[in-house]
């Protein structure tokens, strides 16, 4: 019986399993029984695969719906395309006596091991299975012998060897389109340009539609680049040829454009064929800014090859590069890479897609909730992910297995592992997101507008204007309202300015980064503001985001006699400002202490939208501040806040909160024999007077002559 290949399922991917949609008369020629299990022999041509059938779908008056779904690999087994034919039929497996695997490069396993892992699948000889990882992780294994020498069923007592492995070049390995989470946009977009026109090419030309002869895939490290061109490669049953950047260049003259050239005229006779170039930047950055001959000569060869392909419609070249800018212009242009497509950093709805896929290869506990973990994990990309779950498994083993038994080989073969919230949560707590090392990006789960006492009408007027248009854009956009993309805090030092931006950055559940104005100054001419770039180019990538600019009058001042340097920065911040109003997913927050020397060309509107004063806190205010700090402290119920809250008249937010602290430190020095001790009026008391006294001496008049500009010297 023949039937057509249908489209991926995540469910089934790396299973060994197949989904079947058939007419009810096929399915009583098939031999299909009701109860036991089912196994079928996929073959197309002389490749064939062994494959168990998880359900079967009766459809009735709808040929169309017809069809066979299966995973990445068996595809790959057959070499066979989505929407290609195949021929399948009922078979009853014999049982296993002895299996040989060929293990792939660099890996080497029990055969115990991976008998655990493979028990009840039926395969045939030259047929390639996935063995998962307690950490998600899969590797592929090839059937190399069986005995008997047809389909076989594996089972308890079959007889498991291992080879070694051989290097396979043109195999992209198991990798698809279903087993890829977060990036669903760039997949469709490249399915559109390459895929579609490939599988049907007449609909395509018959309105002057040709596939591109290259793309260019540019974003942060680890967010699947490589990954998506291996994907590709096998829904298109292609051959696959890798080109790693670096590992091209020679030092011997002609040497790397030779092995570029050999690259090239291995895939034009091993059509279909999709060329990889990873890391592109490495092999063709501008020339203009190269003075390497090797480097000429290579980006010229590269040219003449891209050129070369124009008679040919089935090779692909793919470029991946996370600097994008430096790579030569003479590439960037139709007919050669005719495409560039972002990757980006995925968001919380990606994350947890792609932790799907890393779980569902992993022994979770019931307690595993995903969705929170995914929460949690802001600014990760897929790798990171991947190594947060192989963390978590380690976690798990840890926590079962102290060391010793490692060292003295006491670890069984056959263990059960089951892996816990907490073993995420510590994990979450040692991996650090890769595209963002440089800066911070978190959500500040410690602060909420709760947590900050006062500011009633400032916390009211924040809610409404400012959280609910970052948390609901939708609504705003329906209702042809723009959001605000910048607010500027301003108020005396230590009212609240900075933990009021991290309240927002948590009640809107967004990324939130940090920029304090000195970190990006620096003496070399451009380099400020090339850190400015940067930092609002990573500020993008993990958007929807708040970028705060602390203390953001040291770069944006306007005093007279500012330096060069100072209004370069000023302009390009200006610059980004713009830049983000119109790409949006950026909110910017600025605080400063002196709003009057701030460049007026930041509060027009679509800049600083808003610009809310943080007045010192009254005596109201005060007292909320005090009750907060308070809270999970031995402190006397005696105590009243709003007698506290009248001795600090004239105190800011931070200073209240250096007050409770040393007080109780105070309590704990003068009790610390005891175990347990109360913080009494006596030691605020002692602790506000000494706070007033060291402020008195900070504050001491100077001595000395009066300038003309009234400033003492």
């Amino acid at each position: 019986m023949n039937l057509i290949i249908k489209g991926d399922s995540m469910r089934l991917e790396a299973t060994g399993k197949v989904a079947l949609y058939i007419g009810g008369e096929q399915r009583v020629e098939l031999g299909l029984s009701e109860g036991g299990d089912n196994f079928i022999l996929v073959e197309n041509g002389p490749r064939r695969c062994v494959a168990k059938v998880e359900n079967v779908t009766v459809i009735k008056d709808k040929e169309d719906e017809l069809g066979i779904l299966m995973d990445s690999l068996l595809r790959t087994n057959l070499k066979a395309k989505k929407g290609q034919e195949v021929s399948i039929s009922c078979i009853a497996p014999s049982d296993a006596l002895f299996v040989v695997f060929q293990l792939p490069p660099n890996w080497k396993a029990e055969p115990d091991y991976i008998l655990k892992r493979i028990v009840g699948m039926a395969v045939v000889k030259n047929q390639e299975i996935a063995i998962p990882f307690s950490s998600g992780e899969l590797r592929t294994i090839c059937v190399i012998k069986t005995e008997p020498d047809c389909p076989v069923l594996i089972g308890w007592e079959t007889k498991i060897e291992c080879e070694a492995a051989v290097s396979r070049d043109r195999i992209a390995g198991a990798a698809s389109f279903a087993s890829i989470g977060g990036l669903k946009r760039i997949i469709m977009e490249i399915r559109e340009l390459i895929d579609f026109p490939l599988r049907f090419p007449e609909t395509y030309l018959q309105i002057g539609i040709e596939p591109p002869r290259g793309i260019i895939l540019y974003g942060p490290p680890g967010t699947g680049k490589t990954l998506i061109v291996r994907a590709l490669t096998n829904e298109l049953g292609a051959n696959f040829f890798p080109i790693e950047g670096p590992k091209i260049v020679s030092g011997i003259i002609g040497e790397s454009e030779r092995h570029l050239r050999e690259v090239f005229e291995k895939a034009r006779q091993s059509t279909p064929a999709v060329i990889l170039i990873d890391e592109l930047d490495a092999i063709a950055p501008r020339r203009e800014s190269s003075r390497e001959e090797m480097t000429q000569r290579l980006v010229t060869t590269l040219l003449a090859e891209m050129d070369g392909l124009s008679v040919l419609k089935d090779v692909i070249v793919v470029g991946t590069t996370n600097r994008l800018n430096i790579i030569d212009m003479a590439l960037r242009r139709p007919g050669r890479f005719e495409h560039e497509i972002h990757v980006g950093i995925p968001n919380e709805e990606g994350r947890l897609e792609i932790l799907n896929i890393h779980a569902k290869r992993m022994p979770l506990d019931a307690s595993v909730d995903l969705a929170v973990i995914s929460q949690s994990a802001h600014g990760f990309v897929g790798a990171d992910i991947a190594l947060l779950c192989k963390e978590a498994a380690r976690n798990a083993l840890r926590r079962m297995f102290p060391i010793e038994q490692f060292e003295r080989g006491q670890i069984p073969a056959n263990i059960d592992v089951h892996i816990l919230q907490s073993d995420f949560e510590k994990a979450l707590s040692l991996v650090r997101p890769s595209a963002m090392r440089e800066v911070e990006v978190s959500v500040p789960r410690d602060a909420t507008l709760d947590s900050v006492g006062g500011l009633g009408s400032v916390k009211q007027l924040l809610r409404e204007n400012i959280i609910l248009s970052l948390k609901y854009p939708e609504k705003f956009a329906k209702a042809g309202i723009k959001p605000a993309k910048g607010l500027l805090l301003y108020g005396p030092p230590g009212t609240g300015k900075t933990l009021l931006a991290r309240a927002i950055a948590n009640e809107s559940k967004l990324n939130f980064m940090i920029l304090r104005g000195p970190e990006i100054k620096s003496k070399w001419f451009g380099e400020s503001e090339e850190r400015l770039r940067g930092v609002f180019r990573k500020a993008r990538e993990v958007a929807p985001c708040i970028l705060l600019l602390d203390e953001i009058e040291s770069i944006a001042s306007v005093e007279s006699g500012a330096e060069n340097l100072t209004r370069s920065i000023v302009s390009q911040l200006l610059t980004e400002m713009d830049d983000i109003q119109h790409a949006g997913g950026v909110f910017v927050i600025g605080t400063t202490s002196n709003p009057d020397m701030l460049d007026p060309s930041l509060m027009r509107p679509g800049r600083f939208d808003y610009q809310i004063e943080v007045p010192m806190p009254d005596e109201n205010s005060r007292v909320e501040i005090f009750a907060i700090h308070f809270k999970g402290r031995p402190i006397s119920s005696s105590i009243s806040a709003k007698r506290l809250a009248t001795m600090t008249d004239g105190f800011s937010c931070s200073a209240i909160a250096e007050i409770c602290r040393q007080a109780v430190l105070l309590a704990l020095r003068e009790n610390w024999s005891k175990d347990a001790f109360e913080v009494s009026i006596d030691h605020f008391e002692r602790t506000i007077k000494e706070f007033e006294n060291k402020q008195k001496t900070l504050h001491a008049k100077s001595i000395g002559f009066k300038s003309p500009t009234e400033r003492r010297i």
